[in-house]
């Protein structure tokens, strides 16, 4: 039906494009939420992720998956990735105050530290 030639148009847009982030993230999404296939979700969405490490949707996406499949420790080393690009996202602070039992930002290094 409708998803699997939305799944097909995307790879082929993909065989094209490999390296098109916003299409990579599309279609893990499609991939998770409509065909059903975490496997593929994450596949695409660490592809994105490697492509384009400020691309803060991806690393949502791809820290949330990982966190609905118990992967704790790597759904934390995802949010705290994106955290660097933008440590100011409440969304990505809860994310990983989630996974790591009650995670806060880091101080900044100033010259009162030790």
């Amino acid at each position: 039906g409708d998803v699997e030639r939305t799944g097909l148009l995307y790879r082929q847009a993909l065989a094209v494009e490999p390296g098109d982030v916003e299409t990579l993230v599309q279609y893990g999404a499609l991939a998770c939420e409509e065909m059903g296939d975490v496997i593929l979700a994450e596949e695409v969405y660490q592809k994105a992720v490697d492509l384009c490490p400020g691309h803060l949707h991806a690393h949502k996406a791809l820290g949330c998956l990982l966190e609905a499949r118990g992967a704790n420790e790597e759904a934390a080393g995802v949010f705290l990735a994106a955290l660097q690009v933008d440590p100011t996202d409440e969304g990505l602070l809860q994310a990983a105050r989630r996974v790591t039992a009650g995670y806060t930002p880091p101080k900044r290094e100033g010259p009162e530290a030790p």
